[in-house]
């Protein structure tokens, strides 16, 4: 499996900027099967143009709430992901790699420092 998880601290104006261009080439150059991209910042992205954009089968959009958050998980057509469970901090997925009939497991989370600082406030009192 080749995988790609990415916080890209926003996508940019469009799925044009450079920021998901260089996506583009990354998912080319790697050939990743599977991408996770965190904190895209976009609430109005839709699926299909995710899919048309990065040449892929199919896409699951978690939309970012105004400037905060946004996840996508994105893979090709050897895998065949269910998603079981979203939120705005995490997607649970359960998949299949089809040509080894292969089943995995998926799970991605969002975390910002802004967690971490939280949870160490809490544990220093």
């Amino acid at each position: 499996m080749s995988l790609i998880a990415w916080n890209c601290r926003g996508s940019g104006e469009s799925l044009r900027s450079p920021k998901m261009l260089h996506l583009t080439r990354l998912i080319s150059s790697t050939s990743a099967q599977v991408i996770f991209i965190s904190e895209t910042r976009k609430s109005k992205t839709k699926r299909s143009t995710l899919i048309n954009t990065f040449t892929l089968s199919d896409a699951f959009i978690v939309p970012a709430d105004g400037l905060s958050g946004g996840l996508w998980l994105l893979w090709k057509d050897a895998y065949d992901l269910e998603v079981k469970q979203a939120s705005p901090n995490y997607i649970l997925a359960t998949g299949m790699y089809k040509p080894l009939s292969l089943p995995f497991f998926f799970r991605t989370r969002r975390r910002t420092a802004h967690h971490y600082i939280k949870k160490s406030k809490k544990k220093s009192r």
